[in-house]
């Protein structure tokens, strides 16, 4: 059996579409989730984190794209949770 980083876990699922890289461990158009360690954790993160190290505190992933599914990180980028999280409810 070959053990593989949640980082290459979610690159090997992934598929093209359109612009974007899209992660099938999702359901519907939700945010593709997968388990590292005993939690759930959002794709789009650890893609982030495995070229960008850690997630300063108070910010947030964003899909410049608008797709939530999508794990190419050169649609990543990090806004402020407070606005990530105002822009999302509207």
């Amino acid at each position: 059996m070959r053990w593989l980083s949640a980082y290459d876990r979610v690159l090997e699922s992934a598929r093209p579409s359109g612009e974007c890289l899209v992660s099938p461990l999702s359901k519907g158009d939700r945010y593709a989730r997968l388990e590292v360690a005993g939690r759930k954790v959002v794709a789009h993160k650890v893609v982030w984190e495995h070229h960008h190290g850690p997630v300063p505190e108070g910010m947030d992933v964003h899909h410049l794209c608008h797709t939530q599914r999508c794990v190419r990180v050169e649609h990543l980028g990090l806004k402020d949770h407070a606005l990530h999280k105002v822009q999302h409810v509207q």
